[in-house]
């Protein structure tokens, strides 16, 4: 190849270079590249630099970096863009009652949703550009679009909240980092947060939607909770070991994500956490925490036997409904009947807890390693047997289950 042709081809490829956000590729690119402790740039260290490549974040810290830089944490800013206005995308559900499997004094605010599947579909690539679509399924019947779920910034996917009213996302536009939330049509914008280091994958929702978990950090992660008009910022803990994602139990009691091979639970009232080793097969090791029941006593969690290389496309998943008190665990069948044989698949992304102890869950059916995902939908007894399965919405390959109301 001649030096012309060359630098040619590359002035091509700087012209191309966007931003990348790893949010949704930290349940593909680290289980399927194999890299669980890697750690990248802010989007503050990249403006400093002055790159043009976008901004990559990090979800497993590495042990041979440097010391972290200082983290800024400033009070939280409300900066309101647009009136409130009604959603109009949701209506008021008259039928909407407590759910019986909550416990705590924390009240249970009704959901607009009415009965069935709600699935949050991304429009704009893997990354939401473009913000999204709220699509329905009642029981028994067929996938309809609902409403477009908005935002005011285009770098990360936004996350619905439970009762289909807000959406929260993190805005990297600028320095600094900035957690956002808004009606779900876009209005009534405001920053909760700003950071001046990477933040974890994406927030969670917690506490009758009424609270927002996020975290952000280096080499350890400072794992936070706030609510939706600013108020209530508490730490929960100054150095998670990992930043994945952290979930959160709906009546906002429990916070627990994968760490190391285990789980970490942190009770919110006291902000204690401990280290839980679930009583799995020997040998497996847990990845991710998809889900907690409302009262934050179970959890579906993913595990797997490490592979040379930590190749995610190798691994044979396995997921279990672990009892966070005991470590008690009941397996799951095999996800949609994939054959125990087909390695790197059934990787559970969200997991809704029922009243009745069941679970539906959105699980990837491609191999760690594809391209983009395959999502369907599965639901699974308290004694973790499929019962059912639903395809999503067609369209976009990416998107998130938002709930199910039975």
């Amino acid at each position: 190849m001649n030096m012309d042709r060359l630098r040619s081809d590359l002035a091509d490829l700087a012209e191309e270079v966007a931003p990348v956000d790893l949010r949704d590729r930290t349940l593909r690119t680290s289980r399927r590249i194999g890299i669980q402790r890697t750690l990248a740039s802010s989007a503050a260290a990249l403006v400093m630099l002055g790159a043009a490549t976008g901004t990559v974040f990090a979800f497993f810290p590495r042990n041979d970096v440097g010391p972290a830089p200082a983290t800024t944490t400033p009070p939280a800013v409300v900066e309101t863009t647009t009136p409130p206005t009604p959603n109009p995308g949701v209506t008021a559900d008259p039928n909407a009652t407590a759910d019986p499997s909550r416990t705590g004094d924390t009240p249970v605010q009704p959901t607009g949703l009415g009965a069935g599947y709600w699935y949050h579909v991304q429009v704009g690539g893997e990354n939401g550009k473009t913000g999204g679509k709220l699509w329905h399924q009642a029981p028994g019947g067929k996938w309809q679009v609902g409403k477009t779920v908005a935002k005011d910034s285009a770098d990360f996917v936004e996350v619905v909240s439970p009762d289909g009213r807000l959406v929260t996302w993190y805005d990297n536009k600028s320095t600094p980092i900035k957690l956002r939330v808004s009606n779900i049509d876009g209005s009534n914008a405001r920053t909760l947060a700003t950071f001046d280091t990477p933040t974890c994958k994406r927030p969670s929702w917690a506490d009758g939607s009424s609270r927002i978990v996020f975290g952000a950090g280096q080499q350890t992660w400072k794992i936070e909770t706030i609510g939706t008009d600013g108020s209530g910022r508490k730490v929960m803990e100054q150095q998670q070991g990992s930043c994945d994602e952290v979930v959160a139990s709906d009546d906002g009691s429990t916070l627990a994500g994968a760490t190391d091979g285990k789980i970490t639970v942190i009770t919110t009232g006291n902000a204690k956490k401990r280290t839980l080793t679930p009583k799995v097969p020997a040998g497996l090791v847990v990845h991710n925490v998809a889900g907690l029941s409302a009262d934050g006593k179970r959890a579906v969690v993913g595990t797997h036997v490490p592979t040379p290389g930590e190749c995610g496309c190798n691994w044979n998943i396995r997921n279990f409904l672990v009892d966070l008190g005991t470590g008690t665990s009941v397996e799951l069948d095999r996800p949609l009947g994939l054959d125990a044989e087909r390695e790197g698949t059934g990787w559970i992304e969200r997991a809704v807890f029922l009243p009745s102890g069941a679970v539906v869950a959105q699980i990837d059916l491609a191999r760690i390693g594809a391209d983009a995902p395959a999502y369907s939908l599965g639901t699974f007894s308290a004694a973790g047997k499929l019962t059912g399965t639903t395809a999503v919405p067609a369209g976009s390959v990416y998107g998130q289950l938002v709930t199910y109301r039975p």
